[in-house]
């Protein structure tokens, strides 16, 4: 008989439910020498090797200090300097009350531990730590999975862990995800164990039995610990306060309903307390000493980040320029979302469908570096087979299993359902702005039910080989769904060497009901494949199973997660989604010797009329710096246009709000944020996919008519002028259009464009529609289709782009200028072999407030292009001057870190705005075999002032 008062019905089924040494998994925690031990032993070793030879091991930029990094950093620094004795907090520790002390704390103890004094410079230290507790994740995801779900799953789970790409390379950066996601499975394991003990807290009263009092009190320490580790959890992420209450309502209802008494939940809540206030108390004392206030929120500007994650007019990312949110902090978050949702209902709706795919779509991997030879589109579709093999492992891993007694196991329900609970809590991060980090606390949950999930469905498939076809259905349309929806890019080819790509197809009502169509027999096999698992996992006769008790809790649990699995992700199939690509984008690509032509068709006179001198641009849609590359060529009406590019980065920045740091460092925020992302990945800004500005001349504008034009459009004669474009180039292009959808019911379709004035680097960095790169860092416009048609020219033969409407404009300015057609400039010599060269800027430049400023840099040899690896080797940009106080200042230009063999840009200047005087722009390049040249002319206008597009 058990003993009155048990924690749980803990009873075994078949033989994959025992533990690695053949018992059953029983009350105990396993001595140091147990088999499972020695499993978590060999999934560390394998973790740790694998981490630290992706972070010492393999080329990559190391990231370990980049962006918010920089500021864990900062405050384990002080935490170092910090006398004890006779604490003094300065400005340095401002914002810590913020940040979470856990994770600086945890950074600056490993340190001490080593021995060796605190470096913010050293790498080594932090990344092994990090490298350390991902592993041990492993260990505890093991654990856990083998509690709830038997040795087999087990492994499965474990292994997934050891090998998830975003567990290895984000142990390079100092995130605090990776130090979260460690004490989270802590406290998956450690409920796990204690909601299946057979004894616990208030069970040892008036007893004497010697096993009994020793289960009491190894409940009593887990429940302990588990406080500790949910306060360490919510001191490093704010939003796991949520978890830690969660987590102390499951253990006062588990306790109480296995016990049936309230002493058992009263001393299991008084070991929790313990457990928070062995962590709270002394931060509570260190938070009113250094700030003069106790909270118990680590707050990370929660207010801001829903303002943000729930504006429609930037797509939930934060955008350049900055949205207005003013007075946010003092409105409610259900005020936020409120206002949010009538600004544009149906806007709202759409961005809140595309938040799950921003968030589990892909790995959180912002950089998009490789593990080694493993690229981010192969680390992608490991991400997306563990998503598919969790929504199995969710049904499957309900139903309860029977003993050869015909007893039922249910001890394990409450640690399922605690893991649940966990992943429901991760959801609200979907209101917020979707960084793909945010999910990797949430990853836990889906590896321990991915490994259940791909466990019992081998057993199906095994067991029913030849006798139902239901599980092989199920693989089937998983495959299917994994296959057809990868990237959400169908290809097709016109002819080789083209070929187009047509995002989320060509048809999007066809594309969702042949995905949702998918999705339904997945679910509808999976719901029907729940019986002949509950039949797989029972031994004994027919007449035992009648017997056993509560034998289809697990089976209806599992069913109704099934129902609510489809409910929930059934119209993300159905419906498109933002969030996988512009919608219809075109992605042409061509191979030489094959160029681009098309012909745009302009009211008469907009563009050639005589005597204006209207600035005039040919705007082209361009990613990874292609464009920039010096075998390109661009002809309009059968003339080479040579002129220096113009990146749409550059334009951007708002120069009243230039900076100067106290080191005496200028710069310009969005150019800056941009630089310092990109090279924590080894590019440049140039890399970003943007809109690129061609400067034209005048004489490019004599068109022809359209009359004289082979135009597919009728039109009156003499009413349009046709501008013939080509472009064409000697290595690989890729450029972007719209489908143009056909004209209905009279009316054509708005197209949907990148923006010409509002980037994000959220957006490029966080973004999921491209898991081959970068996002695109634009966000949507609405154009009216214009007349226009494109071809791919091979040779002689032109290849009709049907229905494409290519990203690429001639851009007239409204208004007549108000500078002569040669205005002031003034240029520096042509030089090799100096490395350097100075500009001074006269004061008849600065006579006006903005100016064009061309770089030019040229090699006559043909060598390999230099990158951010060779940073000795790289060219700089700097504008000098001196302040009002005569210290020297200077501002980089972080626009020629990949110059390649030859480079000539353009950059948009208001030199009045610089704070000091004697400016002088310097080019200097420590490769002697480049040719450099500096010009500055003054531009009357800005380039993207009352833009006319055609």
């Amino acid at each position: 008989m058990r003993p009155k008062g048990s924690l749980s019905i803990s009873i075994v089924g078949k033989e994959d439910e025992t533990d690695v040494s053949g018992r059953s998994q029983s009350a105990d925690l396993p001595p140091l020498a147990s088999p499972l031990l020695k499993n978590c032993a060999i999934l560390v070793s394998l973790a740790l090797v694998a981490r630290l030879w992706f972070n010492f091991g393999t080329e990559h930029v190391n990231a370990y200090s980049s962006a918010d990094a920089a500021e864990y950093l900062r405050y384990a620094t002080a935490l170092s300097r910090l006398n004890w004795l006779n604490p003094q907090y300065g400005p340095e520790w401002k914002e810590f009350i913020i940040t979470g002390p856990a994770f600086p704390f945890a950074l600056w103890l490993f340190n001490f531990v080593t021995g060796k004094a605190f470096d913010s410079q050293n790498f080594v230290t932090p990344l092994v730590f990090q490298s350390l507790v991902s592993s041990l994740t492993c260990a505890f995801i093991y654990l856990t999975t083998n509690r709830l779900f038997g040795n087999k799953a087990a492994w499965a789970a474990g292994l997934l862990a050891v090998f998830y790409p975003a567990f290895i390379i984000n142990t390079g950066r100092l995130y605090s995800e990776t130090f979260a996601t460690f004490v989270e499975c802590a406290c998956f394991t450690l409920f796990a164990f204690a909601s299946t003990l057979e004894a616990g807290p208030g069970t040892s009263a008036g007893t004497k039995n010697s096993e009994t009092q020793k289960k009491f009190s190894l409940a009593a320490l887990l429940y302990f610990l588990l406080g500790l580790s949910l306060t360490v959890l919510q001191l490093t992420r704010s939003a796991m306060l949520l978890f830690t209450g969660a987590t102390a309502v499951f253990v006062l209802a588990q306790v109480y309903l296995a016990t049936k008494n309230l002493r058992a939940p009263a001393l299991a809540a008084a070991s929790l307390l313990l457990g928070f206030a062995s962590v709270l108390l002394p931060w509570f004392v260190f938070e009113n000493q250094a700030f003069h206030k106790v909270s118990l929120v680590v707050d990370r500007v929660g207010h801001y980040n829903l303002f943000i994650g729930t504006n429609t007019a930037s797509q939930g990312f934060l955008s350049y320029p900055y949205p207005d949110g003013r007075g946010i902090e003092e409105k409610s978050f259900p005020r936020l979302v409120a206002e949010a949702y009538k600004k544009s209902p149906n806007s709202f709706l759409r961005l809140m469908l595309d938040k799950p795919a921003r968030l589990y779509k892909f790995p959180w991997n912002d950089y998009r570096t490789p593990l080694g030879p493993i690229d981010y589109k192969w680390q992608t579709a490991y991400h997306q087979i563990i998503l598919l093999a969790a929504l199995a492992g969710l049904s499957f891993g309900m139903i309860t299993l029977a003993s050869a007694n015909g007893t039922a196991r249910l001890s394990t329900l409450p640690g399922k359902f605690y893991l649940l609970m966990a992943f429901a809590l991760n959801l609200p991060y979907l209101a917020f702005i979707t960084v793909p980090r945010y999910n990797l606390t949430a990853m836990p949950v889906l590896l321990i039910f991915a490994g259940a999930g791909m466990y019992f469905l081998g057993r199906l498939l095994k067991e029913n080989a030849g006798k139902n076809h239901i599980p092989q259905t199920l693989l089937v349309s998983a495959l299917f769904l994994f296959f057809y929806l990868r990237d959400d890019l169908s290809s097709f080819s016109y002819t080789n060497p083209v070929s187009v790509l047509a995002v989320q197809g060509s048809d999007l009502l066809m594309r969702s009901l042949i995905a949702a169509s998918c999705g339904l027999v997945f679910f509808v096999s999976l719901f029907l494949s729940l019986p002949l698992l509950r039949r797989s996992t029972c031994t004994g006769s027919q007449e035992d199973l009648k017997q056993v008790s509560f034998k289809n809790v697990g089976l209806n649990l599992a069913r109704a997660l099934t129902i609510l699995q489809a409910i929930c992700l059934m119209p993300l199939l159905l419906l498109p989604q933002r969030a996988n690509g512009r919608f219809q984008e075109r992605i042409t690509t061509i191979d030489p010797p094959a160029k681009i032509q098309g012909e745009l068709l302009v009211p008469a006179g907009r563009l050639s009329s005589v005597g204006t001198v209207k600035p005039r641009y040919l705007l082209i849609d361009s990613d990874r710096g292609e464009i920039l590359r010096d075998d390109i060529k661009f002809k309009i009406n059968g003339r080479e246009v040579v002129a220096p590019l113009i990146p749409g980065l550059a334009i951007l920045d708002d120069w009243n709000q230039l900076k100067v740091r106290t080191d005496g460092i200028a710069y310009l925020e969005c150019a800056y944020i941009f630089d310092c992302m990109t090279q924590a990945m080894g590019i440049s800004n140039l890399d970003i996919r943007q809109w690129y500005l061609l400067p034209l001349p005048t004489e490019q504008f004599k068109a022809t008519t359209a009359t004289e034009a082979t135009s597919a459009v009728p039109l009156k004669a003499n009413s349009k002028e046709a501008y013939q474009i080509e472009i064409g180039k000697q290595g690989q292009l890729r450029l972007f259009g719209t489908a143009a959808s056909p004209p209905r019911d009279g009316k054509s379709a708005r197209l949907l464009k990148p923006s010409l004035a509002l980037y994000s680097w959220e957006k490029a960095f966080y973004g999921v529609e491209n898991d081959s790169g970068l996002t695109d860092s634009r966000f949507d416009e609405k154009h009216s289709p214009r007349q226009s048609q494109w071809s791919v020219g091979i040779k002689d033969v032109n290849l009709p782009l049907p229905q494409l409407d290519a990203n690429i404009y001639l851009l007239c300015q409204r208004g007549s200028p108000s500078q002569p057609e040669s205005p002031p400039q003034v240029e520096s010599q042509m030089v090799e072999g100096e490395g350097t060269v100075t500009l001074p800027v006269p004061e008849k430049i600065l006579a006006s407030p903005l100016q064009l400023l061309f770089v030019k840099l040229e090699k006559p040899s043909r060598d390999s292009r230099l990158s951010l690896n060779s940073p000795d080797k790289l060219p700089t940009l700097t504008i000098t001057f001196r302040d009002k106080a005569g210290k020297d200042c200077q501002m980089p230009l972080p626009w020629l870190k990949n110059p390649g063999n030859r480079l000539h840009l353009a950059l948009p200047l208001y030199l009045q705005k610089i704070p000091g005087n004697d400016i002088k722009i310097k080019l200097d390049c420590p490769d002697r075999g480049y040719k450099l040249s500096l010009k500055l002319t003054n531009l009357d206008k800005h380039p993207l002032e009352s833009p006319e597009l055609y």
